[in-house]
């Protein structure tokens, strides 16, 4: 989806849920609330890489679950757009 469609979609319906998930542990936080984007923005500390778009989650609430263990997966390759570890 492009960030036009997407921009649309959240200022349309701010609800919005992100999933954090530990793979060693087999676990995942859901946070569920509601979305703000925030256009023509720059922050030193959190650069954008020129595009000035950042998005704000304002948490309402959040669930921890673990996977079944009949659930599998392998790391194919780490995103390269994710900071180093």
């Amino acid at each position: 989806m492009s960030s036009t469609k997407t921009a649309i979609v959240v200022l349309s319906d701010p609800r919005a849920s992100l999933v954090a998930v530990d793979f060693d542990r087999r676990l995942a936080v859901s946070f569920s609330g509601s979305a703000r984007l925030r256009f023509g923005a720059e922050d030193a500390a959190q650069p954008t890489g020129g595009t000035g778009r950042y998005w704000e989650l304002t948490v309402s609430e959040w669930t921890q679950f673990g996977f079944a263990p009949a659930i599998e997966w392998t790391l194919v390759d780490r995103s390269p757009y994710n900071p180093p570890l």
